[in-house]
Order: structure tokens, then sequence, then C-alpha cells
């Protein structure tokens, strides 16, 4: 499975691993905010900024991580991420969802 640290500043995302069945790929989604994405071994792979869903598919392991630039928005969406917010009881931005 690939290593992926994630920094997060007022930010919203979507993280799964073992993505499509495959152990070595994992999706993120920076559905908001900033984030600075790190290999396992600590490499700075990229930062990430995102007004609106930027995806990425992350394949590799602890050793060695690439990431690839995804274009659609898997398994998640503005109403389901409205509700976890909601439940968190916590004040969050929510203007740029699309509801």
């Amino acid at each position: 499975m690939p290593a992926l640290q994630v920094g997060l500043r007022g930010t919203v995302f979507h993280a799964e691993a073992d993505w499509l069945g495959e152990p070595d790929q994992a999706y993120f989604c920076l559905c908001y905010g900033q984030a600075d994405l790190q290999g396992g071994n600590g490499e700075e792979l990229m930062p990430l900024s995102a007004r609106y869903h930027t995806a990425v598919v992350v394949i590799g392991d602890e050793h060695n991580t690439v990431i690839q630039p995804l274009d659609l928005v898997a398994t998640h969406d503005d109403p389901g991420i409205k509700r976890i917010i909601e439940l968190g009881n916590v004040p969050h931005e929510m203007s740029w969802l699309r509801l």
C-alpha cells in the first residue's frame, strides 16, 4: 500500500486505501483547502490547493511513491460532505459546496 502523509489547513478531504482493489494504490481527493503530500520516506511530493475537488491517485509503497492527477471525483459527494461537517458540530466553511 502506498504511504502518504497529509498536512491539513482548514481543509476537507476524502481518501481511500487499496483503491479499486489494488493494494499499491490509494485515492485522495482534496475537496477544499490546502494539503502538503509527502511519500512514506518523507520526500515532499506535491503541495495541493483546491477550491473544489482536486483528486489524485497515489501509487507505490513506503519506499517509492508516485502521484498522478485524476479527472474524476469518486465515491463521495457534496451532500455527504455536508452531513459529515454537520455531525462534527464544529463550524466549518461550506460555501464551496455545490448542493
